[in-house]
């Protein structure tokens, strides 16, 4: 259960693209290179739950304070991974948690998640866009007064 950089699954499926220098496998891998355990049942559906040995993360193209975003591989699709945050105290990765279950039930287009070794969330990855740079690409058209308060309570959720 280690990365090493090492990629684990079919690497003959993704055409030869993959850059085996730069991804590995989340399975078994923390954040901080450590092996993780995950000693709380987190309550999501079983139909969105993706198998970790599938995923390749590639290069690093966001960070937060929750976690850090990644450009990777699912399948022969190009997605997002976001890996969160482990915590350090119980209390803090019960927060997380909540956070983690909150946010997958929430995302458009979410492609599915993993609970173990991380919490992982993989969606759609929109290559070069950030919220910033897809707001302003509307910023010619008049904003839909539901479309712009949806935006908000999305935000707002995120930030909860």
């Amino acid at each position: 259960m280690s990365s090493g950089g090492k990629s684990r699954g079919k690497k003959e499926e993704d055409g030869g693209n993959h850059d085996k220098s730069n991804s590995r496998s989340i399975e078994g891998v923390s954040s901080k290179g450590s092996s993780i355990s995950a000693s709380v049942e987190l309550s999501i559906d079983e139909k969105v739950l993706v198998d970790p040995k599938s995923l390749f993360i590639g290069s690093k193209i966001g960070e937060g304070a929750h976690g850090k975003v990644y450009q990777g591989r699912y399948g022969d699709r190009i997605v997002a991974i976001k890996v969160l945050n482990c915590g350090q105290t119980s209390e803090e990765r019960s927060v997380l948690e909540s956070r983690f279950v909150r946010e997958v039930t929430m995302m458009s287009k979410f492609i599915g998640a993993c609970k173990e070794p991380l919490m992982v969330i993989v969606t759609e990855l929109l290559p070069g866009m950030s919220l910033r740079k897809y707001l302003g690409s509307l910023r010619p058209k008049q904003l839909d007064l539901t479309l712009a308060l949806n935006f908000a309570l999305d935000i707002a959720r995120a930030m909860d």
